[in-house]
């Protein structure tokens, strides 16, 4: 389990949630902490804003350390100070991990990690599945899926079931039907992906029985609309991070909920 932490409130929850999961699953946590070129030079702004402090990695570090063996005693707990671009060593970092978790903001190091370019090098080259921290970090409810094609989600819905039954929750599964207005040259349609749902349904239901499935339908709403909604009674949010038909790009969804979901969500690179 890798974190991000840079010393700001948003990090400092990240680790709090990274621990958790860590915990969650019997793992270790590596912290770790990027100096911008702009910190190893030590050029530091004049006037620092309300209630910051001057960063130094190594006390970033130490604190987030003793902050997580504070809540998690015994917990085998790694610190990594690195130098350069904070994308570059997440993804590195990413190649060695079961989840990687990070904060929707931050002061400097992770600054503007998902506000652009960064988050999409982040979010479509990170090797294993990314955690954004935001809002409801210890909140108890379901693991909400948004399944876009239910037979080609295995990724998505591998770690969907896999967290609802560490977290001994239930799975609550979205698919938006966004198609338009029924017609009646969508029968077929509509009883294919009635099929598919079941299916699906059924697979993870037997590959994991000791998780409470459903599965809603969801008709006339932006899928990030949806999912924004069903974020705000959720304990996690998990969705595929690419764009469909096999593009590279982060997902206009992803996209959107990186920034308007209500709990943590999850990425799961799924193409």
């Amino acid at each position: 389990m890798v974190v991000g932490v840079d010393g700001s409130p948003e990090s400092v929850e990240a680790v709090d949630i990274a621990a958790v999961e860590a915990e969650v699953y019997q793992t270790n946590l590596r912290i770790v902490h990027v100096r911008t070129p702009s910190e190893t030079a030590t050029v530091i702004r004049s006037r620092p804003r309300d209630g910051e402090r001057p960063r130094d990695g190594t006390r970033v570090l130490a604190e987030a350390r003793r902050r997580v063996e504070d809540r998690h005693p015994g917990m085998t707990v790694e610190e990594h100070l690195a130098d350069g671009d904070a994308a570059t060593i997440l993804i590195e970092e990413s190649a060695h991990a079961r989840l990687l978790v990070v904060g929707a903001r931050g002061l400097g190091g992770f600054t503007g990690l998902l506000l652009g370019s960064t988050a999409v090098r982040v979010a479509t080259l990170a090797t294993c599945p990314v955690m954004v921290v935001r809002g409801g970090t210890h909140r108890s409810g379901p693991v909400v899926v948004g399944l876009d094609d239910p037979a080609t989600s295995a990724a998505v819905s591998a770690f969907a079931s896999r967290e609802a039954e560490r977290r001994r929750v239930a799975l609550h599964a979205l698919h938006i039907d966004n198609r338009g207005p029924s017609m009646e040259e969508h029968s077929t349609s509509d009883i294919d992906v009635a099929d598919r749902l079941s299916a699906w349904s059924r697979r993870w239901c037997d590959e994991f029985p000791d998780v409470e499935v459903s599965v809603t339908v969801v008709s006339g709403v932006e899928p990030a609309d949806a999912l924004t909604e069903a974020s705000r009674s959720a304990g996690v949010v998990v969705i595929g991070s690419r764009c469909r038909f096999g593009s590279k790009m982060l997902g206009s969804t992803a996209y959107a909920l990186v920034h308007r979901c209500d709990c943590p969500l999850v990425l799961v690179n799924d193409r």
